[in-house]
């Protein structure tokens, strides 16, 4: 799967949906390797009722995970609501693959800050 990665290359044209859905429902992120500072990774998600465009996502971009976002049902989703997914994406490799294809097309300025705060996690990398 490494060598997989490390083919990946951002999706040549196209991905304005992407953006746009991106706008309204993405998170820029990062995630914590037992809990600590010192091994701090970029993450991506979108949690979303349509597992469809979650899907869809994922194929644009071509990794990726989607699966059920069980928290969130379990304590704050009243009975007869729709089943949330999310698709996460986490990890040096293909975080720089989104951020390639993210630089520079977002246009709210909360998404930008927030891409912009995801973005120092590359300063801090260790080398």
């Amino acid at each position: 799967m490494k060598n997989e990665v490390e083919k990946l290359d951002t999706p040549a044209t196209g991905g304005g949906w992407v953006v746009g859905f991106v706008e309204g429902e993405g998170s820029f992120t990062r995630t914590r390797e037992h809990r600590s500072e010192k091994y701090v990774y970029p993450a991506f998600f979108i949690v979303n009722a349509d597992v469809d465009i979650l899907r869809k996502i994922r194929r644009f971009f071509g990794f990726g995970d989607v699966n059920k976002h069980g928290e969130i049902n379990r304590h704050a989703i009243p009975r007869g609501k729709k089943q949330l997914w999310h698709y996460q994406v986490s990890g040096f490799k293909r975080c720089t693959i989104l951020r390639n294809f993210f630089k520079g097309r977002l246009r709210t300025e909360s998404k930008q800050r927030q891409f912009a705060e995801w973005e120092k996690l590359w300063n801090r990398r260790k080398k």
